[in-house]
């Protein structure tokens, strides 16, 4: 997901000159501290929460109501069945470059 800047431009004060190579850290996105306090907290109430989970604009997921909707339901569900649920230690995270995904989640229930 590698960009090349056509025009010297600026970003969040950033200068980046005509030419540049701009890397896109698709895992980055929702972890901006200037737009959500304690962004590395999984916090499924938080509002406003303009996160970009599932894109923006035109290219928005076709199937972001639905997996909200999923989403919604498997919590309720879950939190139903082990109202006790919690964490034990801290998610493990891989450590790859362009996507952030848990590898690892410990609870007790």
């Amino acid at each position: 997901n590698n960009r090349r800047a056509l025009h010297d431009t600026k970003l969040s004060g950033t200068a980046i000159p005509a030419g540049s190579v701009v890397h896109l850290m698709i895992g980055a996105a929702n972890l901006d501290p200037a737009q959500f306090p304690d962004p590395e907290c999984f916090d499924i109430t938080r509002r406003p929460n303009r996160h970009l989970s599932f894109g923006l604009g035109i290219h928005i997921c076709a199937g972001n109501a639905l997996a909200r909707m999923e989403a919604k339901i498997a919590f309720a569900k879950l939190f139903q069945r082990f109202p006790n649920l919690r964490l034990v230690a801290p998610a493990a995270l891989s450590d790859r470059i362009r996507f952030r995904e848990v590898t690892e989640l410990k609870v007790a229930i």
